[in-house]
Formats: structure tokens, sequence, C-alpha cells
């Protein structure tokens, strides 16, 4: 079975990296240490096995930290910093993500990179609608919020462009937010400026077939069912979960498929007129801790509840949706 020989690949991974692991103990290579933990870290993430992975990067900052200031460990150090946030990310824990993300932005190799040096703060800033939509690409930082982390990032786009405009896909995720964030805030200009610097940042994988992101399909999803086009987000929600099968989809995989649900949900209530299903939908994401997503259910709802989904649209920065 497919799910067997998966598990069968995932498991021999494992192992290597383990076997990696220890050979490198063995000889004191600290560096070659760090590399064994860095692949044993994408092979837990990949397996969603996320106690597991942050316990290794955890273990391989602290390895690093005393040989951080040598040369030829300045990219181990920072690499361990870049897996901490997707980790935590992963785990759903956006705290500890950009706590992790902020420390990172402090490290001496991203003084030049202003771009790189804040992407998972971005990421993890992202869910606040309200400062980010003050943010255009001419903007500088002031002060230390999300809206400077955004600022910060797009100080770093103009460095960027001034290079040639180098393709760095695996750092679109964060530009990718901030359109996700303004579509929400309603600002389509913003958004497809923010669009178009992410389609530049991953051109050279732009035209492989099949090629599935996870976190585009996410963001475009939201801001589809934010606008009201509920057959948009079915189509781009397409992909099953299952479907992200690299190591670094582990971090929005069980994202992914909670927003993959979600639309399904959504559209079958739609279609049923089923009132009472989405209040109850609505409920659920409350006790999650969902409050945009329990606005966009309460406004879908109708009635009532569309009023009051509306005042909480606009209590988190939101702009209205369209229906």
């Amino acid at each position: 079975k497919a799910g067997d020989y998966i598990g069968a690949i995932d498991a021999y991974k494992t192992a290597l990296a383990t076997v990696q692991l220890f050979r490198a103990r063995r000889l004191g290579d600290i560096r070659l240490q760090a590399a064994a933990m860095d692949q044993l870290t994408a092979v837990r993430l990949a397996c969603g096995e996320f106690e597991a992975a942050a316990a290794i990067v955890e273990r391989r900052i602290e390895l690093l930290r005393p040989v951080a200031h040598k040369v030829e460990m300045a990219w181990e150090y920072t690499d361990a910093f870049h897996m901490a946030p997707m980790v935590y990310l992963g785990a759903g824990d956006l705290e500890t993500a950009r706590r992790y993300g902020a420390r990172r932005r402090e490290l001496p190799l991203f003084r030049q990179s202003p771009h790189m040096a804040v992407m998972w703060l971005l990421i993890t800033a992202s869910q606040h609608w309200a400062p980010i939509a003050q943010l255009s690409v001419e903007e500088r930082p002031v002060g230390d919020t999300p809206t400077v982390d955004a600022r910060r990032y797009a100080d770093g786009i103009v460095s960027w462009i001034e290079a040639g405009r180098p393709t760095t896909g695996g750092i679109g995720v964060a530009p990718s937010a901030a359109a996700m964030a303004f579509g929400i805030r309603g600002d389509e200009d913003a958004r497809r400026e923010w669009l178009d610097i992410t389609a530049e940042m991953r051109q050279i994988v732009r035209s492989l077939v099949g090629y599935v992101t996870g976190y585009a399909q996410i963001f475009d999803a939201m801001v589809a069912l934010h606008h009201g086009q509920i057959d948009e987000a079915l189509k781009t929600m397409a992909p099953v979960p299952q479907a992200l099968r690299r190591w670094s989809d582990g971090a929005w995989r069980q994202w992914y498929a909670a927003v993959w649900a979600e639309t399904a949900v959504l559209a079958a209530a739609l279609v049923d007129n089923d009132h009472e299903g989405m209040l109850a939908a609505a409920e659920k994401l409350d006790a999650a801790g969902c409050a945009y997503q329990r606005a966009r259910t309460l406004v879908l709802a109708g009635g009532d509840s569309r009023r009051e989904g509306e005042e909480m649209m606009t209590a988190i920065g939101a702009a209205p949706m369209t229906l």
C-alpha cells in the first residue's frame, strides 16, 4: 500500500539520520552533528512528530551556541534558527515560533539581508490584519510591532530588487503571508504588489507540474472565503492534504488540512442552507481559539449571527466580508 511504502521510507530516513548523528558524535565533529540533527529534524517534521522535532532543534541550538561565533559555524547556527520557527509553526505554537524568529533576526549574518532576517516574524505576524495593512514597500521601520517587522521586510525587498531580484523561493512564504493579510483587509492593490514579489521569488519552481506549496493554497483560500468566493476556495484547495509530501510540508500540512476541511464544510452548509450547522461550526472554532474563522462563519450563517460576526471582523481589523 502507498501508506506503508511511505512509512517505510520515513523509517529508513530516520534510521539513516540517527546513524549519521551517532557517527558524528563519535568523531566529535560539532558541524557534522548539527547537520545530522538538521536531517533528523526534517524527517520528524515530515512525519508530523512535532514534539520530537522540537526536542532535536533545541538540542541543535544548544550544541552550536558555544561555537556560534566561528565563521565555519555561522550557517549551521542560522539554519537552526530557521528550523525552530518552522517546527513550532507546524506544532501550532505561534508564540514560540515568533520568539525564535525574533532571535534569528538579531543574528549577525543577516545584518545586510533584512528580508531574510524577518521572514518568520512576518509569517507569525500575518494574523494581525490591521498593523500589516499599514505597510507599503516604501515604508521604513519605526518601533517594534508586527507592522515594523513587515516594514523591515519591505526594506529588505529594496535590497533584493537592487541585487537583481534573485530567486529565493525558500522565503517566498513571507510576502505570500503579507499578501493574505492585505487581502483580508480588502486592499487588493497592496495584495497584488506582494503576490508579484512572491511570484518573482519563486519563479524557479513556478513551472513545475503539480507543485503545491501548501502555504500558498492556504493563504489564497482564506482570502477567497473572506470575499465569498466559495467556488474559488474549493478549486484552490482541491489537492488533498496527503498530496503535501515534501519534508517542509510538515510545517503546513495540518494547517492545510484545517482550511481544506473548513472550506468543504462551509460549502456544504451554504448549499444546504444549514444555519444551525454553521452555528455549531462557529462554536467549535470559538473553542479552538480561532476568532477570525468563527467571525467568518457567523457572517456566512446570516441573520443575527451575521451582525455579530461583522462586529467581530471590525474588532480584529478585517475588512467587511463580501457575500
